[in-house]
This record gives structure tokens, sequence and C-alpha cells, in this order.
């Protein structure tokens, strides 16, 4: 790889490189579970002129990825949470009723919003995106054909 910049990312170390295997670029991750033998060497490469890091970073993240702009009603204690945090881009709240919460916001990438409505519970609506709304219905219509229930 020719590496072109170091990426602290919630707490973790990302190279930016040119892979010249992919013939592209690539994010790699500092870590032991995946990085098992680096070697340095005293190969030089020239770093390519247009190269600019807004081009391969995302706004939100470490990587470039679909921007959702979200709707959610929020009840009870998650409202409650959700009123005192900043989360995504430009958060918009406004209460609906004493334990009711409207909250709008723009995210970047399917998996980190997916992951987000989830860890919100029952007590998140999603109103918009409808395709964002019926992947999480699928996740959970999936996720209950892994448990047996009985009476």
């Amino acid at each position: 790889i020719h590496p072109y910049e170091i990426l602290n990312y919630k707490g973790s170390y990302y190279c930016l490189a040119y892979s010249l295997k992919a013939k592209d670029y690539r994010h790699y991750k500092f870590s032991e579970e995946r990085m098992r033998l680096v070697t340095m060497n005293e190969l030089t490469f020239n770093r390519d002129m247009d190269f600019n890091i807004k081009d391969h970073v995302g706004n939100l993240g470490l990587i470039q990825d679909a921007v959702y702009e979200l709707e959610l009603e929020l009840y009870e204690e998650t409202a409650l949470l959700m009123s005192e945090k900043q989360v995504g881009l430009h958060p918009v709240i406004q209460w609906i009723s004493e334990d009711t919460l409207h909250y709008s916001t723009i995210m970047e990438g399917k998996m980190e919003v997916i992951s987000f409505l989830l860890s919100l519970g029952k007590q998140c609506k999603v109103i918009k995106p409808q395709s964002i709304r019926k992947e999480i219905e699928e996740i959970l219509h999936d996720m209950l054909g892994n448990y047996h229930f009985s009476e």
C-alpha cells in the first residue's frame, strides 16, 4: 500500500492508503486482529497530486456512504434522553406531548443508521425514510424467527 493519511475514528486508528492490489484507495484498521505482519521498507512513491481527503472520508464517518434524512417519533425515557443528545447533523427536536418527541436528523451510512435505530428499541418509531423503515421491519421479523416462544 501507499499510505496517505492516518485517521482516528471512534477511538481507533486507520490508515487511508492506495492499494496496489485493488488499484483503489482503502481504509486499513490498526488492530492486532487485522494486522498480522507489517513491514516497513525504504521504498518511496509519488503522492497523487489530485488527492483530496474529502474524496475518501465521509462527512460524519470514516467511509463515504449514503446520507439519510431521518424523521423519528421517540417515546418516554428514550425521548427524554434523545432530547439532550446531538445525534447526526443538524438535529431538530419538537415535543409533541409530555412523553413524545419528534426527532429529525441527518446520518451517514446505512449500517450506522440501522444500528442506531435498533439501539433505541421499542421507544422509537421510524417515520422517514420508508426504505429504512421497511428494512427495520424485515430485520425485526428475521430476528423473531431466531426465537421459539412457548406458552
